[in-house]
């Protein structure tokens, strides 16, 4: 790419890199947190011993790039449910949290 000003008489020549998006991954890890409960990714809420309550979850969403750059866009990000009666879904980005709601 050639930039100019031509009033100045100046010009530069840049190199641009051009990305796209490669991958959007989606992960859960346990709510409320713990100690190490970042590192333990969860595919399913389990009911709670003895109670009609299940486990909550906080959903974290990451971009990876065609040049293998990979940044957290969950700020950026509203979660929904396409099955609400089974999974419901509270607050936007940083603050969102899953919440299973029967055994469906």
């Amino acid at each position: 790419v050639l930039v100019a000003v031509p009033w100045y008489g100046l010009a530069q020549n840049l190199t641009l890199p051009v990305v796209y998006l490669k991958q959007l991954y989606v992960y859960a890890t346990p709510y409320p947190t713990y100690s190490g409960s970042s590192s333990k990714g969860m595919g399913t809420l389990h009911k709670i011993d003895c109670t009609a309550h299940y486990q909550h979850a906080t959903p974290a969403a990451y971009a990876t790039l065609t040049d293998a750059t990979q940044y957290t866009v969950t700020s950026a990000t509203s979660f929904t449910s396409t099955s609400p009666a089974v999974i419901s879904t509270s607050g936007v980005g940083l603050g969102s949290r899953l919440r299973r709601t029967s055994g469906g």
